[in-house]
């Protein structure tokens, strides 16, 4: 009977595996817009989706990374229930600091 078992398992498709995985968000790399950026200013808060349409990363991951607190320079974030967010000035100031970092 153990020797049923096991073949069993072996048996198993790998999408169960597959499906504990997270699944990975892409985000538009194109640059913004003049009618994206003016929305942006005007919304109260952006998504870390927003966020890495402003920075041209490809996934939700790699910004939500940059939000950690191990991140050499980590993005100004705050949470609005279960979701990071941030806002355009914010935004902004981050990336003119490291402007100045590097070029001082």
């Amino acid at each position: 009977m153990t020797k049923k078992l096991h073949q069993l398992s072996v048996a198993m498709p790998p999408a169960t595996a597959k499906s504990k995985k997270k699944s990975i968000t892409l985000v538009s790399t194109e640059p913004l817009t003049s009618e994206e950026i003016a929305l942006y200013k005007q919304l109260p808060a952006l998504t870390l989706e927003q966020v890495g349409r402003i920075l041209q990363k490809r996934t939700v991951e790699q910004v939500y990374e940059m939000t950690r607190a191990r991140a050499a320079r980590p993005l100004p974030v705050f949470r609005s229930g279960k979701e990071l967010r941030s806002t355009w000035g914010k935004i902004q100031e981050w990336i003119e600091e490291g402007f100045a970092e590097r070029a001082a």
